[in-house]
This record gives structure tokens, sequence and C-alpha cells, in this order.
């Protein structure tokens, strides 16, 4: 050996600051370490086990950390540092040339345990792996090992519920404060370290609670309630009068929440585009703007601090829809949220929890309106204007919406024509719709003057071409409160669930026939004369007012006359044909 014989010192164990991430932080110390720089090759060697050289107990060496704490003394004869969750290996060569100091800090061991258990720290207790190797000689000097050392990681919890806005809402399940449930609660951590660090995830219960009860203390969490599904359930034609009846000034909403319900583009304020917006939804139409979703989660602190509804120009203050934990010291609870629906204005609560669109649709028995349309025989090839009707109609409707099918093996629908409805638009429509046989309508009366319509006036017609020869349509046009909402809703916020209804053809009489029906330029009777008589044709409207009355003579025998229908006007007209002693009655529609 030549020279002066080295001495390895000690090695040990010093716990140190937390690291601003979060994890906690363990140094490892060379002292009391002579190295003489004599011509011999002197190597340092430090292994240290965690959990005994398992990472199976759940903790995690952040290893960017480790690696960036290495003493820069240490690089030019760097030949080993491996780093794991197991056990961290350090070897430099020819350490006597180097500007070593005594103390000093060799690395910095970055990590955390599973909330709840502990972490440990070992010397590898095998020969000749903590020390200096002579590589000349081939002698090893075993370093002065400090105790090993353990950390334990308590389990905290974050928990909280979420809950509709804090008003008694009559027609919701549950009342005051009911739960708002199937929503999705993230835990967000600053730091992944898998497995004992990261992101948590879960569905609240059905009470509206929620815990995350393995949360580790000093990382940062942001708690994020989320809920997308169904946009459209809850949203009908109540909401969108409110909106509007908002805006006019006629009646303002009552609490913050249907303002943040009402505002469907995030302007902090509720606008007549917040109620074409809505309208959109209720129809399918609607393009969700940027961080639109259909819930929205304000903390509930945040929300009771909202100011109350007192004008049409109200303005809600913006918020997060998170909760934030810095550096977190202890278990936190009632971490609460208040859920609002996107469009349900009314705070109709409607069964909203379906992962996949799955509505609950209403009951329709109480239904005192209708979707009202006659039916008729089709021919394959032919195009029909099918007028649509509505019964049970007020004259403040303000809104209306519903949804149609028709079997796209039997029609395909072509387009819509103007029927009675005032100031009939393209938006009241899904044309896209169209293509998968089903009519989707909402529309409302944007300068609140009602939409008033005789319930024999068409609201508008369904142009439809047939794909087959069909006896009728009773049993292929179908209402389909599964794909939207089917009602009405007055100025005075009174909704109508519509059903839909059929206005039969007439059994065919023997000796008699009318056609076409519907008419357009003329409506042609043909009956039986069974001697030289007068022939009468009375012509009513809806309300029963005698539009003409005209007197024909026949000879006997099959006779067909001819009627002018331009004179007439649009929709349902009956009549009543006179032909001697024989009586004839019934009604047909006219179209222009």
């Amino acid at each position: 050996m030549n020279g002066q014989t080295p001495n390895p010192g000690n090695l040990s164990f010093q716990p140190a600051p937390v690291h601003p991430f979060g994890y906690s932080r363990l140094d490892v110390v060379w002292s009391g370490h002579s190295i003489p720089n004599n011509g011999t090759n002197y190597w340092l060697k430090v292994d240290v086990q965690l959990n005994g050289g398992s990472s199976a107990n759940g903790q995690c060496v952040e290893e960017t950390l480790t690696a960036g704490s290495l003493n820069p003394v240490l690089e030019p004869e760097l030949n080993t540092f491996s780093i794991s969750s197991g056990s961290i290996n350090l070897i430099v060569t020819d350490v006597a040339t180097l500007n070593l100091t005594n103390p000093m800090t060799l690395f910095s061991i970055h990590y955390v345990a599973s909330p709840g258990t502990s972490v440990s720290f070992e010397w590898d207790d095998n020969p000749n792996t903590n020390g200096v190797f002579d590589l000349t000689n081939l002698v090893f000097y075993d370093c002065t090992l400090g105790p090993n050392q353990s950390d334990f990681f308590p389990a905290r919890t974050i928990s909280g519920s979420i809950y509709k806005a804090p008003i008694s809402q009559s027609n919701c399940t549950g009342g005051t404060d009911a739960a708002v449930t199937g929503v999705n609660v993230n835990l967000f951590s600053n730091e992944e370290c898998s497995p004992a660090q990261g992101n948590q995830a879960m569905v609240n219960l059905s009470d509206g609670s929620y815990a995350f009860t393995a949360v580790n203390e000093e990382f940062n969490y942001s708690i994020t309630p989320i809920k997308t599904n169904n946009p459209d359930c809850g949203v009908n034609t109540t909401d969108v009068t409110m909106i509007i009846q908002h805006v006019l000034g006629n009646a303002l909403l009552q609490y913050p929440y249907q303002a943040v319900a009402a505002d469907m583009n995030l302007s902090n304020t509720v606008t007549i585009y917040d109620a074409v917006l809505t309208l959109q939804l209720i129809n399918g139409t609607f393009e969700a703007p940027y961080r639109w979703n259909s819930w929205t989660f304000p903390p509930a602190w945040v929300y009771g601090l909202f100011p109350p509804v007192t004008s049409s120009g109200y303005q809600y203050p913006g918020y997060d829809e998170y909760i934030s934990h810095l550096n977190l010291n202890g278990d936190k609870l009632n971490q609460d949220f208040v859920g609002i629906k996107r469009g349900d204005v009314d705070g109709s609560c409607s069964n909203c929890d379906a992962m996949l669109k799955e509505k609950v649709t209403e009951d329709r028995s109480p239904a005192v309106a209708a979707v009202r349309f006659r039916d008729q025989p089709v021919e394959a090839g032919s195009v029909y204007e099918l007028p649509l009707y509505i019964s049970g109609m007020a004259e403040n409707t303000a809104a209306i919406a519903f949804a149609l099918s028709l079997p796209t093996d039997y029609f395909e629908i072509l387009s819509v024509k103007d029927g009675a409805l005032p100031n009939l638009q393209q938006n009241f429509f899904n044309w896209e719709a169209m293509d998968d046989g089903l009519l989707r309508f909402a529309c409302l009366d944007f300068e609140n003057k009602g939409l008033a319509l005789h319930g024999d006036d068409p609201l508008f017609y369904l142009v439809v071409e047939a794909k087959r020869n069909l006896p009728s349509l009773k049993e292929l046009l179908r209402l389909r409160p599964d794909v939207q909402d089917c009602s009405l809703t007055t100025s005075g916020l009174e909704r109508r669930l519509l059903s839909l209804e059929t206005d039969q053809t007439e059994s065919p009489v023997e000796g008699f026939a009318l056609f076409p029906n519907p008419a357009h330029e003329q409506v042609t009777f043909e009956f039986d004369v069974t001697a030289d008589a007068p022939v009468m044709l009375y012509l009513y409207d809806a309300s029963g007012r005698v539009l003409s009355l005209n007197e024909y003579h026949f000879a006997a025998g099959q006779q067909s006359l001819a009627l002018p229908t331009d004179g007439l006007p649009n929709g349902l007209i009956s009549y009543r044909l006179v032909v001697g002693d024989t009586n004839y009655s019934g009604r047909f529609i006219k179209q222009d």
C-alpha cells in the first residue's frame, strides 16, 4: 500500500425540510472522511435500501428530484447513480482527486409513502457495499453507518357533499338541499408518484356525499366535480319562457342559481341569446361553448355570497369550479359544492343521472294539450303535406316544443312548410335529425305577443314522401318525449305536457267519395243520385261558420262535383252534402 491509509468516515441519514412540491426529503451525508491523494484509485460506494429493498410496500422515490440532488462535486468521477423506489446505489471513482468537503451531502432522497403506511431507510448490510474501495490494492474500507430511519405518512381525509341550490324546490324529490348524484369527483394532486401519490376520483354517493380517506399531507390538491351526461335533461319550455320573461323584465328570476342555469353562453348574465341557445339545447342543435358542461359546481360558500337577483341585467360573480388546498396539513371536511344544471332554470330536477342517454320520460297521462294530425292513406312515391295542429293551446302560449318520428323505411321527411304559426324560423327545427326520421321542433314567442292559434289552424305542415302504400299513419307517427321535451308553456309559466292525437279519416260510405284530401286546387265529390233531385253543398269553417251554400241539379246516376278551393281558408273544412233525402257529411283539409 502506498502512503497514507484512507479514513472512510461516516455515512448517515439526516431528515431535511419538505420539498416545495410536497415530497419528504432525507439527506445522505458523508462526514469524518480523509482520502489521501497519493496516486491510489479510491472509489466511494453507497447503497441505501427502502423497505428492505422492495417497492411492493407502496413507497415511491421521485427520481428526477433525487437525481438532481447529486452533489456536483461528484459529477466528474460519477460511475453509477441508480435510483428506484426500492434502492439507491451510488458509485464514484477516484474520489481523492475531487474537491471534497467534510461533511458533505452526497444526495437527497425525495420520497412519499402510501397514506397510512411507513417507509424505512436502511444501509445495505451486504459486504463491501457502503465504504471506500482501494481499487489499486483491492482493499475495502467500511464506513461507520448511522442509524436507519423510518417515516410514517398519516392518511388524511378530504370530504364533502354536492347538493342543489339551498332553496325549497317543490318539484324536486328530496326537497331542500337535495343531493346531486352521479357526479364524478376528482381529487387532483400537483404530483404523480405511483403508487403512493397521485390523482384520485370517485362517483359521489346517493346522498350527495364524497370522501377521499387516503390522502397524503404536504402536497397541493384541488377538488373538482364534473357531470357532463344528458345535457338537455330537465330542460323544457318553462325554462326558456322564464329566460325571456326575465330579459323582458316581466318576471325576474327569483334565485341566483336560476341566472347561472339560464346563462348558456357563460357571460355571467342572462340575455335573449341565452333563450335562443336553450331552444337549441331542447331541439338538439346546441353547440356548447368552450368550458360549457351540463352541470356547473360553485363551492357552497362561494354560492352563498352571490347577491340576490334585483334586475333583468343581473350579473352573478365569476367563480372557480374547484376547491384548492395548498400544502395540506390535516383533514379537510365539509368541502361542499352546489350543483346547478345548465338550462334547468325552473329547477325541475329531472333524473339526469344516467351515464348514457336513458332519460326517465314524463308521464303523459295528465297531458291537457296535444299535437294533432289527420290520419290518411298514402301511396308510394307521392309527396304529402301533413298538417300538424296543437290542441289545448292557451292564448298566452309562449313556447312550444315536441319531437315526432316517422320510420325511415316508410317515409322520407323532405321539409316543413309554413302554417298559421307566426314567424316560423329555420332555427326552430333540427334539420339534420330529419334524415333519421325525426322532426325536432322548439319555438319561443320572442316578442311576448303569444302564440295563439285556433285548434284547427295548422301549426305548420310536415312535407314527406311515402315509400310504401299505407292505409293509415296512426301507428307510424309517434311522439318522442324520450328524445326531447314535449310541452308548451304560457307566459304565466303554466306548463302543459303534450300528447299525440289523431283525427280519424271518415269511414267510407257506399255510393260516396271525396278526394284528394288534403285538397289544394280543388276537391271532388262523387255520389249517387237515385232520382232527379236538387243537390245542396254546405261548407263550414272550424268554428262552424258557414263558408258557402250552393245548389246543383244532376240527373239520376253516379255524378261528380269538382269544387275549386281557392276561395277557402287553409285548415279543416267541414261539409254537408244533401242529395235528395240522403245526407253525406265529413271534413277535409284545405292546403295551398
